[in-house]
């Protein structure tokens, strides 16, 4: 019986120790994506501020097309 209980206390643990390589491994793909979109977004906004003329004159684009982690140095100057 005590063998038994050891070895499903093993197999737990290893299945616990997977999940958790899992959930490391999906995070950073989360985390990688995240940095993609904000490059795009970064794109995206530079490429409306140079060809906008009226963005141009401004040196800034309406708060709504700024990208996130722009608006909030936006907020905060």
């Amino acid at each position: 019986m005590r063998v038994h209980r050891e070895r499903l206390m093993g197999e737990l643990i290893a299945v616990l120790n997977r999940l958790q390589v899992a959930q490391r491994n999906a995070a950073a793909k989360e985390k990688e994506s995240m940095k993609v979109v904000a490059a795009q977004d970064q794109q995206r906004y530079d490429i409306l501020l140079y060809t906008d003329p009226d963005a141009q004159k401004q040196n800034s684009l309406p708060y709504f097309l700024m990208p996130k982690h722009a608006r909030f140095w936006f907020k905060t100057v």
